[in-house]
């Protein structure tokens, strides 16, 4: 169990250790030269140079980059096979060049150079990565003790060497996992660079993306800079152990639970066959039993139908007697023949006497009927009597039925009217519409035909003093419908089916207005002058009589009409006019037609009350003659009442004494029945108990008991109340019973053998309406068959009982070492929690003071650190700790979380502040590198000169090694605080490469220059 954790373990490690990066060679990686460059560890370095065309495109990115690569930043993503490392090799598309003048390189090497300090080129390590873009692997790494360089006069002959080096070095490691082997736990490098899409960027402390980061992702970045890391995932590390002795217990348990189950079949199985065991023996006991209670009860039946015989006996020979003395006094008993002679004649006379009498009794309640019936309607009849007013019926119906033609006739004359009426209305409402019925076929078809139409009369209006002129020339077109010229062939067409048809063509549209003058006192709504011109051209008019006269054709039209025929409205009020007198004839229609029924009426009443005249008349008289007769029926009647009542008591007084004598004989007959009877039931029930003594199967149950009467008493006594005193049939169900028991027991959970299985189906198969010596033997072959399979078992189950219970004793024991090992794994990672949560604690809590003392050093208000553990949700999660950044904006204000709305300068500046509060908070720290693109851009002066202090101060006392890259704004500032300026330039935009990287500055470790002293003077290492 561990108890403390080396926390200095958790800092700076892997195969380099704590070496410095002292120089860094770069071989067709972009547009970079080939010659190392030697970086001065622990100072503020400045990246500057000069593109084609200004500060861009000189190559600074992609050395930071390979910088970036070399100390294996997270960014790259290298868990994923380095894939994004590969953009870096030598592109010509991207700088302006074309791939068919300058190839792009496939493969290229970054190499650099790691050093102790005060060391000499013995503790130097060189580390090498392989790029290349033809597929995977991406990235390749090695490395090797000492100064190992890529040598050469030019890049030509360094790109030769560095291929022959690579094959040369021995020490590989995967590049996916370079971070550990090389470096440790903690990171080595952390950076913000704009890389345009060469490796994956992210949201970083240190880029203008703080806000992006989740509280979560801060306080990891935080952790891995205050070199943590490892303590952390010792952490992570006790959590697996935990869960992983938890899923061993786990499955160890049920493992142990499956083979319980297991186990419990099996225990199961040998429990259902000591059952079965337990049913076969109680089955053996209940037979003996069974065999005991029968042979008693047999005895008990023969010595019980024997006592029984002689009651039998006896009691037969008294009912043969008895029915003797029976037979003897019936036949002394007899009726007189005279008697019932005398009895049958009185009987016909009386029935006839009856007979006559039912007669009169239904004539009287006849006329007792028809009398209340005709007193019921009678009053109905006085009432309509009495408004009659004499005159004869006869006469009445006659003019009734006069009457009725003149009915029809009036409904004829009114139906007419109405018809009149809905023609007048519907031709009102056509001319209304514009579709008089002279023309209503002809408008209907070239509306179907989608054809504009109108009358010729309904759109021409004629003025009172042009009437006696035009009426007779417009007369004979009273039937035309006008179309506009250009339907004239299609309304032909659409009028072929109505023979008959006439068509006038207007002067244009029918939508348009005349435009020409009209002839006098002629109004039209469509144009139709051309043809009221050429009618009037052809018809002259003539005054008396009003008329006109066609000269070509000598056609005369007389006129002088009462009504106007032309123009809507003149037409509209002939319609209504027309309209009005039908209306005026169907009221007259109505008024007849009431008249006439009014006195239809008078004349039904009169005549429906001279007919209840004369029926009362008829009605007194029958109810007259009812009461006669009635009168005459009850007389008679009640002379021949007394009649029948003596006829009935003389046939009364002769049937008694009949009945009285054949009551006697049918008394004694029952007696002698009943004697008869007794007599053959005794014989009867003694011939069956003589059948059912020797039918006792007394011989058979002595055998099968094989004991005398006592012994059977014995056994039956010793036995349980319920068992004692059970009858026969009882003691064979509970043996049914058992052995049922004991075949469920035995084959409930596997199928019973094949012979076994005939003997189990035979026994369910056995009726109760079988012998019992049948049910006896099935029951007996199936108890033998059960007991044999059972003793056969009987040493496998005592074996499986032992072996189990061993088993599970083994397990218990297993499952109680694991449990300990639980609870140790549970108590060591409480302990290793409760450590990092103090470690991890009080160093953010380092980093919150020291980021506070740099943002108050710089001229601000202060800042701190919002510190959270947050607990996983699941046992094998790690712990995360979400630090929210926070500062105070105003003097005497709160302190805001980064989230908040601010501008982008102070974040950047506040984000840079947490870098470097981490890193100063770290005693590891040393060897480190932090590497900033574009430092300095967006801050002002003031600003810019606090961050560059600070990462210079910072660098110095951590012995951290931080690169900026600067524009041509920022150098003058970064160069007063920086310890080496790297200058990068390309001169031409046709220029595939750099020129070789210029390099100021000053280092006071003379081993260090020592070592790079010789390839730094000659400009290349060879």
């Amino acid at each position: 169990m561990t108890s403390a954790i080396d926390i200095e373990a958790a800092g700076l490690g892997g195969v380099v250790g704590r070496r410095d990066l002292i120089a860094l060679q770069t071989v067709e990686i972009g547009t970079l030269t080939s010659h190392p460059i030697p970086i001065i560890p622990g100072q503020f370095i400045t990246i500057a140079g000069r593109g084609p065309v200004d500060s861009n495109g000189s190559g600074k990115t992609t050395f930071l980059s390979a910088i970036t690569l070399i100390l294996a930043d997270p960014q790259w993503r290298l868990h994923e096979s380095g894939k994004y490392a590969a953009r870096l090799l030598f592109r010509p598309e991207p700088v302006g060049l074309s791939a068919k003048e300058h190839a792009p390189a496939t493969v290229g090497y970054i190499v650099g150079v790691f050093g102790e300090r005060d060391a000499d080129e013995r503790s130097a390590l060189s580390v090498w990565i392989r790029l290349q873009s033809g597929g995977s692997p991406y990235a390749e790494v090695r490395w090797s003790d000492g100064l190992v360089l890529a040598r050469g006069a030019d890049d030509a002959e360094r790109l030769e060497t560095a291929h022959r080096t690579w094959a040369s070095l021995r020490n590989r490691v995967p590049v996916t996992r370079i971070g550990d082997v090389l470096y440790g736990s903690s990171p080595r490098c952390m950076s913000y660079l704009h890389t345009d899409g060469t490796r994956p960027e992210a949201p970083s402390l240190v880029s203008e993306e703080l806000s992006h980061l989740k509280p979560e992702e801060i306080g990891d970045s935080l952790i891995a800079l205050a070199g943590l890391t490892d303590l952390v995932d010792k952490e992570s590390d006790a959590r697996a152990k935990r869960v992983e002795i938890e899923s061993r217990y786990a499955e160890e348990r049920s493992r142990d639970e499956q083979r319980r189950l297991d186990e419990e079949s099996d225990l199961a199985a040998v429990a259902d066959r000591d059952r079965a065991r337990e049913h076969v023996a109680r089955v053996t006991a209940l037979r003996r039993l069974h065999a005991a209670r029968r042979y008693l009860d047999v005895h008990a039946d023969d010595a019980a139908m024997a006592a029984q015989l002689d009651e039998l006996g006896g009691r037969a020979d008294e009912r043969r007697d008895a029915l003797r003395l029976a037979q003897e006094e019936l036949d002394e008993l007899a009726v007189p023949e005279e008697l019932q002679q005398r009895v049958a004649e009185l009987d016909g006379v009386h029935q006839s006497l009856h007979e006559d009498l039912s007669a009169l009794i239904g004539e009287e309640g006849r006329y007792e009927g028809e009398l209340e019936r005709l007193d019921r309607s009678r009053p109905a009849l006085a009432r309509l009597a009495e408004l009659w007013d004499g005159t004869p019926a006869e006469t009445l119906r006659a003019d009734l039925d006069a009457s009725a033609p003149e009915l029809e006739e009036a409904g004829w004359v009114l139906r007419q009217a109405a018809a009149d009426v809905k023609e007048a209305r519907t031709a009102l409402e056509r001319i209304q519409a514009g579709h008089d019925p002279d023309t209503a076929a002809s408008l209907a078809r070239l509306d179907a035909a989608g054809l504009p139409a109108a009358g010729l009369l309904d759109a021409v209006t004629l003025e009172d003093g042009a009437r006696a002129a035009w009426e007779p020339r417009l007369w004979p077109y009273r039937h035309a419908v006008v179309v506009a010229p250009d339907d004239h062939d299609a309304a032909v067409a659409a009028l072929r089916p109505l023979p008959g048809s006439t068509l006038v063509t207007a002067d244009g549209p029918l939508d348009t207005s005349p435009d020409a003058a009209l002839p006098a006192g002629v109004t039209s709504r469509i144009p139709v002058q051309g043809f009221l011109a050429a009618v009037e051209r052809r018809a002259d008019a003539v005054a008396d009589p009003a008329s006109a006269h066609d000269r070509d054709s000598g056609v005369t039209v007389i006129g002088g009409f009462a009504e106007p025929i032309a123009g809507r409205d003149a037409r509209i009020r002939q319609a209504r006019s027309r309209l009005a007198e039908a209306e005026e004839r169907a009221e007259s229609a109505r008024a007849s037609r009431a008249a006439v029924e009014s006195r239809r009426a008078h004349l039904e009443n009169a005549l429906k009350h001279a007919t209840a005249a004369a029926q009362l008349a008829e009605l007194d008289e029958r109810l007259a003659e009812l009461k006669d007769r009635l009168a005459g029926v009850r007389h008679r009647r009640a002379a021949l009442k007394g009649r029948v009542d003596e006829a009935r008591n003389a046939w009364m007084a002769a049937r008694t004494k009949v009945d009285t004598l054949e009551q006697q004989r049918r008394f004694l007959a029952q007696r002698v029945s009943q004697a008869r009877q007794q007599l053959a039931d005794a014989e009867r029930d003694l011939a069956k108990l003589t059948t059912r003594r020797a039918d006792l199967p007394l011989r058979y149950w002595t055998d099968q008991w094989g004991g005398d009467q006592a012994a059977a008493e014995e056994l039956l006594g010793a036995q349980e109340p319920k068992l004692r005193t059970a009858g026969p049939d009882a003691l064979l169900g509970h043996a049914r019973d058992a052995l049922g028991e004991a075949v469920h027991a035995l084959y409930a959970r596997t199928p019973a053998p094949s012979d076994v299985q005939d003997l189990i189906d035979r026994f369910r198969d056995s009726l109760s309406t079988e012998s019992l010596a049948d049910r006896l033997r099935r029951l007996q072959a199936l108890t033998e068959a059960l007991d044999d399979v059972l003793t056969g078992m009987a040493e496998h189950d005592r074996r499986t009982r032992v072996q189990i219970e061993d088993e599970r004793r083994r397990r218990q024991l297993a499952l109680g070492e694991l449990d300990t090992v639980r609870e140790e794994r549970e108590e060591e990672l409480q302990t290793v929690q409760k450590l990092v949560r103090e470690v991890v604690k009080g160093r953010l809590e380092a980093v919150s003071a020291t980021y506070d003392r740099l943002d108050r050093a710089r001229g601000g208000f202060g800042a701190r650190l919002i510190i959270q553990a947050r607990e996983p949700a699941k046992p094998e999660q790690p712990r995360r700790w979400a630090v929210t950044p926070a500062w105070i904006r105003d003097l005497g204000g709160e302190a805001i979380p980064y989230k908040e709305t601010g501008n982008s300068a102070q974040k950047k500046i506040q984000a840079i502040q947490l870098v470097l509060a981490a890193l100063l908070s770290d005693e590891n720290a040393e060897g480190r590198v932090l590497v900033l693109d574009e430092l300095g851009n967006s801050l002002g002066d003031q600003n810019r000169s606090d961050i560059l202090a600070a990462l210079q101060r910072a660098a110095n006392s951590q012995r951290v090694t931080v690169f900026g890259t600067c524009q041509d704004a920022v150098f003058p500032h970064a160069a007063s605080y920086t310890g080496e300026i790297l200058w990068f330039s390309r001169h031409a935009v046709t220029s595939p490469f750099n020129d070789p990287t210029r390099v100021w500055g000053f280092d006071d470790n003379g081993e260090r220059v020592e070592l790079t002293h010789d390839w730094i003077t000659r400009g290349t290492p060879g």
